[in-house]
């Protein structure tokens, strides 16, 4: 299936009670089994779920907007509120590929500063077919049910259906 950028519960969007996604992905333990199934994760979400965070206007369901802020967060490593070329780097070429949209940093970075303000992301990521890839149902809003197997999706690089340290790694 084809890589996601959304995020692995992931997403931190910018209010202070929402954990980010790179300390909630490392309280994950690996102790003694090695992966995470989806039986495991769904009842880890069931605890830790962080849906309802991003869901800005509480109506059970991830619009456009709620959706792009959550991805621009996530893709914003050290929180400065800016996207660097480093940061954008690592994203496009670890966790989105080039395949589904130009990921190109001057396509995205229209005043050519090398950062990606939340502007310019949103009006380019309008574009690019991520939200559709997460709203399985195409109601234009992306539900619990939909984020959460997205964000599963997004986690698993292999696509094998287990999640392995190596790969929550990729996210922090």
């Amino acid at each position: 299936m084809t890589r996601h950028l959304i995020t692995a519960s992931v997403l931190a969007l910018g209010l202070a009670a929402a954990p980010a996604s790179a300390q909630y992905l490392e309280n994950w333990e690996f102790d003694e089994n090695p992966e995470i199934d989806r039986a495991e994760y769904e009842a880890w979400w069931q605890d830790e779920g962080d849906f309802d965070a991003y869901d800005a206007d509480a109506d059970e369901g991830l619009g456009r907007s709620e959706f792009y802020v959550a991805t621009y967060d996530m893709m914003d490593l050290n929180g400065d509120g800016m996207l660097t070329v480093a940061e954008w780097d690592t994203w496009a070429d670890t966790r989105i590929g080039e395949d589904e949209v130009n990921l190109d940093l001057s396509e995205w970075d229209q005043d050519g500063d090398d950062r990606i303000t939340r502007a310019e992301y949103d009006e380019a990521a309008g574009e690019a077919p991520w939200f559709t890839d997460y709203d399985a149902n195409t109601d234009d809003l992306i539900d619990a049910a939909e984020y959460r197997n997205g964000v599963f999706e997004w986690i698993d690089a292999n696509d094998d259906g287990v999640i392995t340290e190596s790969e929550v790694d990729l996210q922090v």
